[in-house]
């Protein structure tokens, strides 16, 4: 933490980030218009100091529905990662320890979910999930499992032939006791810098799903529906899109900033 706190952009990257999911967590309780209100009188205002991102096409008020709509983003992109790294850890554990047959028929399988393009796997997935906040999530853990069974068991393959790795063995430690206890708290590192940009890519993911109407639905004010709502008026009000693609492509480059802070915090090549 203090090498990453030398960092400025990773220290901005934390603030922004911590500032959205403290949106996430009080957006109901901050936001200063009711979500669901809804008055044709007040629809298409342009920004001003009463509706600081104006209004949508039923007069709701944009950023009340940005502040409560973080928690759908951030808690898609949460969920995606856990199962994610879960499932990850799981089959590529398996994979980089027992390695021959069982590695070869894995990392095949792993071969041909990442010969599809992730953007067609999500929407299959999700497709064949169903539409809402729960199959969305489960769509893009799903899709991001061989990719996470992939890195692990690189890293795994090079623990593995460790001294350490050897003398548990030799003091008769079982399988599952070397792989929980000596192998998985040196593989952390990598997972976490991973987790880290994969969350950021599971938000985009989850945003184009919303766009494409796969994802979360109306009325909930996840901010790729709220693109995706707001596509029909671009011409005229671009306000519309411009503020929650701008939220999207904020809390990206934070995720992305920390996850680049903590590689260079956690790269022991560069400790001093």
């Amino acid at each position: 933490m203090k090498r990453m706190l030398h960092n400025p952009m990773a220290v901005m990257g934390m603030v922004i980030f911590l500032i959205i999911v403290f949106c996430a967590i009080f957006g109901p309780w901050i936001a200063p218009y009711d979500i669901s209100k809804v008055s044709v009188k007040e629809a298409f205002q342009s920004p001003s100091a009463r509706h600081l991102f104006g209004t949508d096409n039923l007069g709701r008020d944009i950023f009340s529905r940005l502040l409560v709509g973080a928690k759908y983003s951030l808690m898609i992109g949460l969920g995606a990662e856990v199962i994610a790294l879960f499932g990850g850890l799981v089959v590529g554990s398996i994979a980089g320890f027992f390695g021959q047959r069982v590695d070869d028929v894995i990392m095949r399988l792993c071969d041909v979910i990442q010969s599809i393009p992730g953007m067609v796997l999500n929407i299959a997935l999700a497709a064949v999930l169903g539409l809402g906040i729960v199959p969305c999530f489960l769509a893009l853990g799903i899709g991001g499992i061989a990719g996470n069974a992939r890195m692990i068991r690189a890293n795994i393959l090079k623990i593995r032939k460790n001294e350490f790795v050897d003398a548990a063995s030799s003091i008769n430690c079982s399988t599952p006791r070397i792989i929980i206890r000596h192998v998985l708290p040196n593989t952390i590192s990598p997972m976490i810098v991973s987790a880290t940009m994969d969350m950021a890519r599971s938000i985009m993911a989850a945003s184009s799903l919303s766009y494409l109407g796969l994802g979360v639905q109306p009325p909930n004010p996840e901010w790729g529906a709220m693109l995706s709502a707001g596509k029909s008026y671009i011409l005229n009000y671009p306000y519309m899109c411009l503020a929650p693609g701008i939220v999207i492509a904020i809390t990206v480059l934070s995720l992305n900033l920390m996850g680049d802070g903590l590689r260079d915090a956690l790269d022991p090549k560069l400790k001093k």
